[in-house]
């Protein structure tokens, strides 16, 4: 059976017989000492969650993000309505994450995040993107990403609405859009806050430790240290995402 849902004047068909989700994770760890990623999946009656998280100076942070945010999206969902709009949903999702981001800034270290809930009665998939990691929607037999149009987009970065307007994403593949120094959008951005709030200049080339598949950019900010300096000091910035000061391991 399906039905036919109407978002914002966009009248879209969905599958209606979702039960409840299963699901696999699979982590590769490379060649740092410990695994610094972490990602996880809950299943409920109505919804299905998910997240991955990429952690940076050790787990701390990726776990409490990941498993924090699940946490409180399970005891969101678990009262929510299965029909509940797009609104609703986006609405919880935001104060959600929000409420983990108090948690995760108490344990030092950083994260990305790449976060998902799956409403079954509608077949609809929303994506919270933080970072450099991505979620997709592929064909479970052949892993090729469907193409669809979002029927709902919102980046809290964007003030301005018609920059807004060129950023929405139309019709095309269904994965989300990265946030890396590789996008002249979010280079220009943090140059324009550096500028203005520290007098600070961001200086972007490619990252030649990377396999340029990847496009990796290699970012530093300055100048840095003493005004009257010979040598100006920039400083290596990590790719956009979640980053918190770290206490020391033994405080973890």
């Amino acid at each position: 059976d399906s039905i036919n849902a109407e978002y914002g004047g966009v009248v879209c068909e969905h599958m209606a017989c979702w039960t409840r989700g299963r699901g696999a994770g699979f982590s590769i760890q490379g060649a740092r000492e410990n695994q610094e990623d972490h990602h996880g999946q809950r299943h409920s009656e109505h919804y299905s969650i998910g997240f991955m998280c990429d952690g940076h100076n050790g787990a701390r942070c990726s776990k409490t993000l990941g498993d924090g945010l699940a946490e409180n999206l399970v005891a969101l969902m678990a009262t929510a309505d299965p029909y509940a709009s797009v609104e609703e949903v986006v609405q919880g999702f935001r104060e959600a994450y929000l409420e983990t981001l108090e948690q995760a800034g108490k344990v030092g270290g950083g994260s990305t995040l790449s976060a998902f809930v799956v409403q079954y009665a509608t077949g609809l998939l929303f994506a919270l993107q933080l970072g450099d990691s991505k979620v997709g929607v592929a064909d479970a037999s052949t892993g090729a990403l469907l193409t669809g149009t979002p029927v709902y987009w919102c980046d809290d970065s964007v003030e301005d609405p018609s920059k807004a307007q060129q950023l929405s994403p139309g019709e095309g593949g269904m994965i989300v859009r990265t946030h890396t120094f590789s996008e002249a959008w979010e280079v220009e951005r943090y140059s324009s806050l550096l500028r203005a709030k520290h007098g600070k200049e961001l200086v972007v080339s490619p990252n030649r430790s990377a396999d340029a598949r990847e496009g990796r950019m290699e970012t530093k900010v300055g100048p840095a240290g003493p005004a009257n300096a010979i040598i100006p000091m920039w400083i290596d910035l990590p790719e956009p995402c979640l980053l918190y000061t770290s206490p020391s391991p033994r405080d973890s």
